[in-house]
């Protein structure tokens, strides 16, 4: 699998048009040498399923990697609103991958208090 650039610039238009950001790349920019993060770093949200129990052969993309799951928001809610978004898991062997192939994301939002509404009790 890949991600081809027509792939990237279809998703970039898809932005573009929503007025939205990538979250975790948002807050995750590339590193200024271009260079890839460590295969054991949480940078992947897919990793490729491994093969079927009972059957000798390895599946095709086990182990490769992709970013396929996305949190997506206007950029003044990021700013506004996020707080955090990690990718809870890594490594070729899926730690974190809770019996996926996909890992989880997580989104921390910031607590929004209403200063107009009145405190409750209890």
């Amino acid at each position: 699998p890949g991600f081809s650039d027509n792939e990237r610039a279809g998703f970039a238009r898809i932005l573009e048009a929503g007025h939205l950001v990538d979250v975790w790349r948002a807050l995750n920019p590339v590193a200024e040498d271009g260079k890839p993060p460590a295969a054991e770093e949480p940078f992947v949200t897919w990793r490729g399923a491994p093969a079927t129990e009972g059957k000798a052969y390895r599946t095709r993309f086990q182990g490769m990697g992709q970013r396929l799951d996305y949190f997506c928001v206007p950029e003044s809610f990021l700013k506004e609103q996020v707080e955090s978004c990690q990718i809870l898991g890594h490594g070729t062997d899926l730690q974190g991958f809770m019996s996926s192939d996909h890992a989880p994301v997580k989104l921390v939002l910031k607590p929004k208090i209403n200063a107009e509404a009145p405190l409750r009790e209890g």
